[in-house]
């Protein structure tokens, strides 16, 4: 590529990515606290949303066009110091005076005789801008993200009105034209620079002694929401390879943590009093978590359960998803690294740090038992999760833990009941060495439950019916003889009390649907039978 076609596409680019709006409009897409808001089909701002979007989606693709275009030389986008100053933050080492901080700016005395010469020298450059990557990172990210769902609970992990599907796609292929040129893990420290100061401003304001005292003037919620939304987007595109570089005794990406997500994210997800800013640096944490090893966790575990468990308590309605869902990935993570347990032992081992975030998440439960959207939520994420891992050890909990999980099995929401179920069940799995001392009590609640819904319910759910009925059986396999003789000997009773026909003596309570005991023992039954048929082809094979 000749100069003269360099210095075109360059003006092309510089162009392109100044013709991109640098934020959404805050009248159409912010309340009036300076949150962002979701715009629905029928508001009066759909069209205008709907536009506007359109057209950032248009240019993206046009600049996506340019880039593809563009030598492969990183020079091209303005970023040739960034070998050396990735070295610098590598090793940690002070920078030398000759060499320009990260801002780009730096002062230097000058002699009178030379004076003349930088006017001269100045007069002679050309005033031609040079295509800046971290700029095209930004603009990029400002209305698009790489994964929009969690899969664990199936929520929005950034929820950002103004990135619809068009800005999204175009988005996407903009930034893979980008890295394909320049790594992501080489522009993100610029990135956290140049979003630091906006980020951190009410963390910063409030650490100071005097915050109560002066009004905070900084950038307000909808603008620290912007910020961290383009961080948490572009940090969707980190690998753990990117990351946590192996075979260097301190990788790019360690530093990368230490010295600017870890201070950004801890000022965002705790220190900051907007529910969107956190909810955006959690699901970031979430991310980083996700794409990490137990190993490479395992040296920054006391800060980043530190960050989850101040983002877990008390947190906001709509911080709730990001906080829970981190903690439990996180502790998750500190498990499989040799924690507390794995599904092969018995014993389990004690993990500090992940017993603290169950019990921290256990706290939030109880504190906001009453609350559907987070019980559900809880429901989800918790127990499948974290109970088979506790193993043995949730016995510890049964004091708090099971009064909880069986108020919310007579739940009147049906999936607060499903939620509570299955959580019970992986709880009588988990436990099953003591259940005969909690059987008669777990199954009291649980037959409730069954009946309400077999017979009291308008639309019964099957969902339900057959989570109570695999419970029950499991605390028919586990309850030991004793606790069966009960069963069986109440369900005679109520028989001979209503003049019902028996069925081996477990009995028939009403003619409606067969008893939360029948379906038990007929389940139980087909569950040897099936296993003594299986027994018996494995000795016909081996005869």
């Amino acid at each position: 590529m000749s100069a003269t076609d360099a210095a075109e596409m360059a003006a092309a680019i510089v162009q392109a990515v100044s013709a991109i709006p640098i934020e959404p409009p805050r009248d159409i897409f912010a309340d009036e606290g300076g949150e962002p808001r979701s715009i629905q089909k029928d508001s009066p701002d759909a069209p205008s949303a709907a536009s506007f979007c359109d057209a950032v989606a248009e240019q993206l693709h046009n600049l996506t066009h340019i880039i593809t275009k563009c030598p492969d030389d990183p020079a091209f986008l303005g970023i040739e110091n960034f070998a050396s100053s990735q070295e610098n933050w590598r090793t940690s080492r002070r920078r030398d005076p000759s060499e320009a901080p990260l801002n780009g700016v730096f002062i230097e005395e000058l002699l009178p005789n030379e004076e003349n010469k930088l006017e001269q020298e100045g007069s002679n450059r050309t005033s031609a801008r040079v295509p800046n990557a971290v700029e095209i990172l930004l603009a990029a990210t400002q209305w698009g993200d790489r994964d929009n769902n969690n899969t664990i609970t199936n929520f929005s992990t950034l929820e950002r009105p103004w990135v619809t599907s068009s800005t999204r796609t175009t988005s996407i292929g903009l930034l893979s034209a980008l890295f394909t040129r320049v790594p992501l893990v080489s522009l993100l420290p610029r990135m956290v620079d140049s979003l630091r100061p906006t980020i951190t401003a009410a963390a910063a304001h409030a650490a100071t002694e005097t915050s109560r005292l002066e009004p905070y003037i900084g950038p307000d919620s909808w603008e620290r929401s912007l910020a961290m939304g383009q961080l948490a987007a572009a940090v969707q595109w980190l690998s753990g390879k990117d990351l946590w570089q192996e075979g260097k005794k301190e990788s790019s990406g360690d530093v990368l943590w230490q010295m600017h997500l870890f201070p950004v994210l801890t000022a965002a997800a705790v220190q900051d009093p907007s529910p969107t800013v956190q909810k955006y640096a959690l699901w970031t944490l979430h991310h980083i978590i996700t794409i990490s090893t137990a190993k490479e966790l395992a040296p920054r575990a006391v800060k980043l359960v530190e960050i989850s468990r101040k983002a877990v308590i008390g947190c906001d309605e709509k911080v709730w998803p990001a906080a829970a869902a981190a903690a439990t990935s996180l502790a998750t993570k500190l498990d499989n690294g040799g924690g507390v347990a794995s599904l092969s032992s018995t014993i389990p081992a004690y993990n500090p740090h992940f017993i603290s975030l169950f019990e921290v998440l256990l706290e939030e439960g109880e504190r906001h038992a009453h609350s559907h959207s987070r019980s559900v939520l809880w429901l989800q994420t918790i127990p499948l999760a974290l109970f088979p891992l506790l193993g043995i050890q949730l016995t510890r909990y049964y004091r708090r833990l099971m009064p909880l999980l069986l108020e919310w099995c007579v739940s009147i929401q049906k999936n607060v009941r499903l939620g509570a179920l299955r959580a019970v069940h992986a709880v009588v799995r988990a436990t099953w060495p003591r259940i005969p001392a909690h059987a008669a009590m777990i199954w009291t609640v649980v037959e409730s439950t069954y009946v309400d819904e077999t017979e009291l319910s308008a639309k019964p759910s099957e969902e339900i019916v057959q989570a109570a009925v695999d419970i029950a059986v499991l605390l028919w396999q586990c309850g030991g003889e004793t606790f069966q003789q009960q069963k069986r000997a109440a369900a005679k009773a109520v028989e001979e009390k209503n003049g019902s026909v028996t069925d081996n003596g477990v009995g028939i309570c009403n003619t409606r649907s067969p008893s939360l005991l029948q379906r038990t023992v007929v389940a139980v039954e087909s569950m040897e039978q099936g296993l003594n048929t299986a027994l018996g082809a494995v000795k016909i094979e081996e005869l």
